[in-house]
């Protein structure tokens, strides 16, 4: 598989569960280990950085919300500055910080404890934390689960931004295809570890596909899949 994380994309990473969308993320990270291949990070292995200077550049929120027990949101979100500890400014930092917050609806919870979240805020106090790290790379595994509609067309929208206005290379792995379809600049499509499809929506998710890999039909409004129901072969 070739993948090119490109400033100005939003990428979504499709696939049922077991495809290896996790996997490839954390592989990205360099989180795993790879068996054939290797990871370049702005031309160099990315092994060869340092873990301080892989965390400037990458911002990997997990599956797994883990959060530090007994902290305020805000100190939550702070954590995100660390790699920049050195070279940081304390009023920028703040300015940074509180900005991510009302973005995401959380400015009021600022001083809350972090575990009596419920599971959409701790949701968005994750992806909160990874957007203070201010990295080039912004790499997010289903970062819409627990999110209710609105919320999930605001985190999707952030995250467009991002992509589009703040030009960093942003990679999702979601499960919701009408919301890959409606965000994502490119999507790659993945069956147990293998590469199937790469590019746009309009390429990627078509009904021959989609029978293929999840044996399903779907309606399509403005070329967004929009309705599903289970594919019954002949």
């Amino acid at each position: 598989m070739s993948l090119a994380l490109t400033p100005g994309e939003l990428i979504g990473i499709i696939g049922p569960n077991g495809a290896g969308k996790t996997t490839l993320l954390k592989a990205l990270c360099g989180l795993v280990p790879i068996s054939d291949g290797h990871v370049f990070l702005n031309d160099k292995l990315l092994e060869c950085y340092s873990p301080s200077h892989k965390g400037r550049e990458i911002a990997y929120v997990p599956q797994d919300r883990v959060l530090p027990y007994g902290m305020k949101l805000i100190d939550v979100v702070s954590l995100g500055r660390i790699p920049h500890f050195k070279t940081s400014n304390e009023k920028d930092d703040k300015d940074l910080i509180n900005a991510i917050l009302h973005e995401l609806d959380l400015y009021g919870l600022r001083f809350q404890r972090a575990e009596t979240l419920s599971g959409g805020e701790k949701a968005r106090l994750c992806l909160a934390r990874a957007l203070a790290v201010n990295s080039c790379f912004l790499l997010l595994d289903e970062p819409t689960a627990s999110l209710d509609p609105a919320q999930t067309l605001n985190v999707m929208s952030l995250l467009k931004r991002q992509a589009l206005i703040r030009q960093k290379s942003v990679c999702v792995v979601l499960h919701d295809l009408s919301l890959a379809a409606q965000f994502c600049t490119k999507l790659i499509m993945l069956e147990k570890g293998v590469c199937i499809a790469q590019g746009t929506a309009q390429e990627v998710l078509t009904p021959a596909l989609l029978q293929k890999l999840y044996q399903i039909e779907a309606e399509f409004i403005d070329n967004i899949p929009v309705l599903f129901k289970k594919h019954h072969p002949s």
